[in-house]
């Protein structure tokens, strides 16, 4: 995956350090959130530590379509996530970004 930033997105500019932060906020919150312990959390973790690798430069196995489907619902339930509205607007944000990524380079 080779990425090249910026990235335009709408009316914004995403730098690689903003995307990178995206991704932390991202994994930490599925670890905060959600029980790691089952499989669709697990794969979704994977797919965003390897987009986290793809973007630093490193050299690592693509996820395959269903790993990066289930990345997607994940993404979801976070979007869904019951929360005050600066949190859910935060989420949907993040997400977005996330989402253009897989799609984009995966």
């Amino acid at each position: 995956m080779n990425i090249k930033f910026p990235i335009k997105y709408g009316n914004q500019t995403v730098t690689k350090e903003m995307f990178l932060e995206t991704l932390n906020y991202i994994i930490c919150f599925i670890e905060n959130h959600f029980d790691c312990n089952l499989e669709i959390y697990r794969n979704a973790l994977s797919v965003f530590k390897s987009m986290i690798k793809a973007t630093n430069g490193i050299n690592d196995r693509r996820p395959d379509k269903e790993l990066c489907k289930q990345a997607f619902d994940v993404l979801e339930e976070i979007e869904n996530f019951n929360a005050d509205e600066k949190t859910k607007r935060q989420n949907r944000e993040k997400c977005a970004w996330c989402k253009l990524m897989i799609e984009k380079f995966y």
